[in-house]
Order: C-alpha cells, then structure tokens, then sequence
C-alpha cells in the first residue's frame, strides 16, 4: 500500500500575472467605494468625517496583507 504524504506546496492558478490580479483588484474595490458613496449620501457624509489618516492606515496594512498572500502564493 502506497503511503500519501501532505504536501505544503502552494498551488497558484494565476500563472505568473499575479501583478494583474492585485491591480484589478485594487481598482474593482476603489471603483466600489467611489460608487457607494455616490449613490449613498450618509456614507459621503461619513467619509469626510472620518480623519484621512486612518484611510492610509488602513490601505497600508491591508496591501500589505495582500500582497503577503499573494506572495505565498506565486512567489519564487
């Protein structure tokens, strides 16, 4: 009887164009945002509200969390 190991390697579909994922991601979800809160006026108001320095906070650590996966991912 054959013996299966578990294997930990990282399977990618992306093919090498993983720099194209995280850019159409990136535009899809600020394309999203700008949409809301255009066609949601409480959610305008909110955003100015909100200082702009937690907006880069946020933007930073969340890229850096994608692009950590993606670098498990299709990383060499």
């Amino acid at each position: 009887m054959k013996k299966i190991r578990n294997s930990k390697k990282n399977v990618c579909s992306c093919d090498g164009h993983c720099w194209y994922h995280i850019i159409s991601t990136k535009l899809m979800a600020m394309a999203f945002i700008l949409f809301l809160i255009t066609v949601w006026p409480a959610a305008m108001s909110l955003v100015h509200t909100i200082h702009w320095g937690w907006f880069l906070g946020a933007s930073l650590v969340l890229g850096a969390l994608t692009m950590m996966k993606m670098k498990n991912c299709c990383g060499k």
